[in-house]
C-alpha cells in the first residue's frame, strides 16, 4: 500500500516540478546533417552590443569554453581559418513564481533568472550548427567569486552536450 500511493501521480508530479524549477537548466539542438568529427578549430564571433548578465561574464564564459574546447581537441584559429565561429548570449529576465496552491496571485515572488547561450555557426553559410543553453535562477547577494563558479557550472554543463551523440 506504502508503495502504491508513493507511486501515485501527485506525489511523482509534484517531484517533478520542484525538480525543474531549481537548480542549472541545460538544453541543446544541433543540425541533424553536420559532421561534427571534422570540426576541429573555431573563432569566436566579434562580440556583440546586446545587454549582458554583468560585463564580466563574458570574460568568464569564453575562458571556460576555450578551456572546455581544447579538452576536447578543438584550436582556437583566425576568423578565416575556422571550422566554425562561436557567439555566446547572456541575458536576465524578470521571472514570477507563485507560492499559492490555489494560484490566487495573492502569495509570489519576483527573481532574475540567468540564460547563457552558445551557439557554433558553419562560417560558409551562417547557419547554426549546434547550439547550447543554460537557464538559471540568480541570488542578488551572490559574490563574484560564487558568479563566476556558477558560470563556469553551466558552460561546463553545455559543452558536455557537444558534440552531440
Amino acid at each position: 500500500m506504502l508503495l502504491r500511493r508513493w507511486m501515485s501521480p501527485l506525489p511523482v508530479a509534484l517531484a517533478l516540478l520542484a525538480a525543474s524549477c531549481s537548480g542549472l537548466r541545460v538544453r541543446s539542438t544541433h543540425a541533424p546533417d553536420t559532421d561534427f568529427s571534422a570540426i576541429q578549430t573555431y573563432a569566436w564571433m566579434p562580440r556583440g552590443t546586446y545587454a549582458v548578465i554583468r560585463p564580466e561574464t563574458i570574460d568568464w564564459v569564453r575562458e571556460v569554453v576555450d578551456e572546455g574546447l581544447r579538452a576536447k581537441g578543438l584550436t582556437e584559429v583566425p576568423a578565416d581559418e575556422a571550422d566554425v565561429r562561436i557567439d555566446e548570449i547572456a541575458s536576465l529576465a524578470q521571472k514570477t513564481q507563485v507560492n499559492d496552491p490555489y494560484f490566487s496571485f495573492s502569495n509570489f515572488e519576483t527573481y532574475e533568472e540567468g540564460r547563457l547561450v552558445l551557439v557554433m555557426y558553419d562560417p560558409a553559410s551562417g547557419d547554426s550548427v549546434w547550439q547550447g543553453s543554460a537557464e538559471a535562477r540568480l541570488d542578488e547577494k551572490e559574490t563574484p567569486e560564487q558568479r563566476k563558479a556558477l558560470t563556469k557550472k553551466a558552460v561546463e554543463k553545455i559543452l558536455e552536450r557537444f558534440p552531440p551523440n
